[in-house]
This record gives C-alpha cells, structure tokens and sequence, in this order.
C-alpha cells in the first residue's frame, strides 16, 4: 500500500535510534554436510572442548578478542537434553555464547539438534544510522560478522 519493498520498510525501522541497525550471520561447521564417522565426530568434540577452554579464559577474566572486537563475557547454555544421547556430560548442548562488547552484540558456537554439525551465529548492532549511512554499515557489520567467525574457526580449530 506505501509502495515500498520489504528491505526498505526494515530500513526505516533501522533508522529509528530507538532501535538501530541489526545484522544477523550465520555459517555451519562444515561448511557443507556433516561430520562423517568417528573421525569426524571426534573433530566436532575438539572443537567443542577448545569452544569451552576459550569460554574459561573469558570466566578467568583474561583478554581475548575474536575478529578483533574484545569479549566482555560468555555464557553456557545447558539443557542436558544430549547427556545421554551423546555421551558428553555437562557439554553446553545448546551452545556458548560470547557476548562482544555490550548486550547486543554476540557470537553462539554450537552443536546442531539434527546433524553431526556445529552451528556459527553471530548478532551485531549499529546504534545509529543515517540514510547515507546505513548501507555502509550493512556491509560493515556483515565484513564484521564474517571476521568474527572466521577468528573463531581458527581459534577453536574449525
């Protein structure tokens, strides 16, 4: 009825400062398929151990950055639904969560609930943005995202 594309309305919501401009990002572990055998199984379990030793460093309250942005907490998501099924006592079956920098912004690793896979989810925010500038933050924050994930590869050996 406005005469304007979907992309445009999330714009003007995104240019209120009330809100700001959200990105969301999302990669697998591996990129394509699933872990396959033991082999692969025992990959996503050292992932996941290296995962919870970069979670302590953060409890420990040592500095990390990852994609270049500094961790300023983590969180462990445990429900125990896998305990048994997987044989991973106490593992964060639904993921740790590393918050960066404030409370809008974070990076989750963790296993998928229907494939021998990890999951990578990332939520970054721009306060303000400005018609002029919103498209330049789109693309910031979603380098942003990409970077942050990328560090995580690495670091947790994905």
């Amino acid at each position: 009825a406005r005469g304007v594309t979907l992309i445009e309305l999330l714009d003007e919501i995104y240019l209120d400062p009330a809100v700001g401009l959200f990105v969301n990002h999302y990669e697998p572990d591996p990129r394509y398929g699933a872990y396959r055998g033991v082999e692969g199984f025992s990959k996503k379990l050292t992932i996941l151990e290296n995962a919870i030793a970069l979670f302590e460093r953060v409890g420990r309250g040592e500095r990390v950055l990852i994609g270049g942005v500094p961790v300023s907490a983590a969180e462990q998501y445990q429900t125990g639904k896998y305990d048994e099924l997987h044989n991973w006592k106490g593992f964060p079956d639904e993921g740790i969560r590393f918050w960066l920098g404030d409370q809008m912004n974070w990076l989750i690793l963790r296993p998928s609930g229907t494939a021998q896979a990890l999951r990578f989810h990332v939520q970054l925010h721009a306060p303000r943005v400005t018609r002029d500038s919103i498209v330049r933050e789109k693309q910031r924050l979603r380098e942003l995202a990409r970077a942050v994930v990328a560090e995580l590869r690495h670091e947790v050996g994905a």
